[in-house]
Formats: structure tokens, C-alpha cells, sequence
């Protein structure tokens, strides 16, 4: 059986079909959007998180971004003032039918072996840019030793800047339906001070779904070249 090799005829619409496959292909990163909603009010409590009490205090938000997206990456802002920073759980929960999504922000910061009661600092919130303290897998180190590496405060004496979530990840959200039911829950794990939420909010970048236009025109660049290939004796 003689070889078969791809004519000049074969090779223009193989060209056109590969520049359509990259242009689209490369297309996809322009269509990430990043979706950012902020909540500050209709608190249960005022925001108060009720002290020494393991049953905490939560807040749970309905998003809606539209179909056909999917978590990329995903921060947390947060202006949290307290009495006591090492005396608070806070955890972030989002839940669908692909899977659930659910990532530690803050595990009594400072706390240790040595040290039970852990910082002593006044909260969490904005610097004086008013940029918004941030929960962020790109922060440069995590937040539960941040007094080792010279964090700035604001004149509330509260923390301030991008750091990772304490001793967590936001892993678990990617590639999770952004839509529905969002939950903060905050626990004070330790009587004698106070804390209170004074806001916190989402910063979602998500993704389409796989662009069915692209796979169709990559098949039929497979389709083409797999039927132009050599083809050996004996095949």
C-alpha cells in the first residue's frame, strides 16, 4: 500500500482549522470575569458574634452570576473588629451539586503548643487606602503567624493586607458552580471578649465552560490529520 501524504489541497484547510483552533483556544482567559459582591448590613446580631459559644454566629448569602461558570480562584475580604483576634474560628462554606467547597480563614491566630490564647490584636479590616484586609491563596504568607512577618495595622489597631488562609486553601472551591448559597460562620472559642462582623465579602473569578465550537474544530483537525498520516505496509 503506498504511503499517503497530505497535498497542497489538504494543507490550506488544515491551516485554517489550526489559527481557528488557537484563535479560540486563546480566546478562553479573555473570558474569565471576576464577580466581587460585598455584605455590611441585615446581620443576625448586628454582626455580634456571641462570646465563649461553640454554636457561633453566621451569615449566608444567595449569589447568582449566571449559568455556565465555574470557579477559578476565589479571595475573601473581611473587616472583623475584636477584643481578642486569637479567640476566632472563622470558616467559609459553599455548597452545590458538583461538590462542596469549604476553607479555614482564621484558626486562633497565634495560637500554639506554647501559646493557648494566640494574638491579642484588635481584628481584621481595611488599611488606610481603604483597601480591604484579603484572604488570598497569592498572599505571601499565612495569616496564623502573621506577627512574624511585620504586619501593619490600621488606626484601629486592626490587621491589615493580603495574607492565605490560616492553615487552608481555597482549593476546594475550584472549578465548583459559583452560584447559590455562600456562608460565613464565625465561632469565639473563648470567654471575656467581644467580636463583631462589620463586613465581609466574595471575589470570584470564574471561567466558561468548555467552549463546544473549539472541540468541535479540534476533532476535525484530529479527524483530518489522523486520515492523512502515513499509512506502512502491513496496515
Amino acid at each position: 500500500m503506498r504511503d499517503r501524504v497530505i497535498s497542497k489541497a489538504q494543507r490550506s484547510p488544515i491551516r485554517a482549522l489550526v489559527v481557528l483552533s488557537m484563535l479560540l483556544l486563546t480566546a478562553n482567559p479573555a473570558w474569565a470575569a471576576v464577580f466581587v459582591s460585598y455584605y455590611s448590613s441585615d446581620f443576625a446580631n448586628g454582626g455580634v458574634v456571641p462570646d465563649n459559644d461553640l454554636g457561633g454566629w453566621q451569615d449566608s448569602r444567595d449569589l447568582s452570576v449566571g449559568n455556565g461558570q465555574w470557579i477559578q480562584s476565589l479571595e475573601v475580604t473581611l473587616n472583623l473588629s475584636s477584643e481578642w483576634s486569637g479567640d476566632l474560628y472563622v470558616a467559609l462554606r459553599h455548597q452545590t451539586i458538583l461538590g462542596t467547597g469549604y476553607a479555614v480563614l482564621l484558626n486562633r491566630v497565634g495560637t500554639s503548643a506554647n501559646d493557648g490564647l494566640g494574638y491579642g490584636d484588635a481584628g481584621f479590616g481595611p488599611d488606610a487606602l481603604g483597601s480591604p484586609f484579603r484572604l488570598s491563596d497569592a498572599g505571601e504568607f499565612d495569616v496564623h503567624f502573621y506577627q512574624d512577618h511585620s504586619p501593619t495595622y490600621n488606626a484601629a489597631g486592626q490587621l491589615t493586607g493580603t495574607w492565605k488562609p490560616d492553615g487552608s486553601s481555597f482549593a476546594s472551591f475550584q472549578n465548583l458552580d459559583p452560584n447559590g448559597t455562600w456562608t460565613l460562620v464565625v465561632v469565639d472559642m473563648s470567654g471575656g471578649d467581644t467580636s463583631t462582623v462589620l463586613g465581609w465579602g466574595l471575589e470570584i473569578t470564574t471561567v466558561p465552560e468548555a467552549n463546544p465550537l473549539a472541540l468541535a474544530v479540534l476533532t476535525a483537525l484530529y479527524a483530518i490529520i489522523r486520515a492523512a498520516r502515513p499509512c506502512h505496509r502491513g496496515e
